[in-house]
């Protein structure tokens, strides 16, 4: 089971995230985040593999959020990156 935490500053766009997840077979939405700061807050304890993050949002961009958590707790070395689409960083 892939579980997935999703960040991005637009609900709408969250919405849509979590209904695409919901049509992969073994892919659980963890938990969705509007704020980069409660994000980067609450990631550490949560139970995840992956994370969608919107990369233009105020504040933090989420190249600069993928970078901060590669150095956390939960990962020994960077994640790999792929850029799935223009606002849409996939960080595993």
């Amino acid at each position: 089971m892939i579980k997935c935490v999703i960040l991005d500053d637009e609900l709408l766009a969250i919405s849509y995230l979590k209904l695409l997840c919901e049509q992969i077979d073994d892919v659980e939405v963890v938990k969705a985040f509007n704020d980069p700061k409660i994000f980067l807050k609450e990631i550490d304890s949560l139970d995840c593999n992956l994370c969608i993050l919107d990369i233009e949002m105020p504040g933090i961009t989420g190249l600069q959020v993928a970078e901060l958590i590669s150095g956390s707790k939960r990962s020994s070395s960077p994640p790999p990156i792929k850029n799935m689409q223009p606002k849409l960083l996939i960080s595993m």
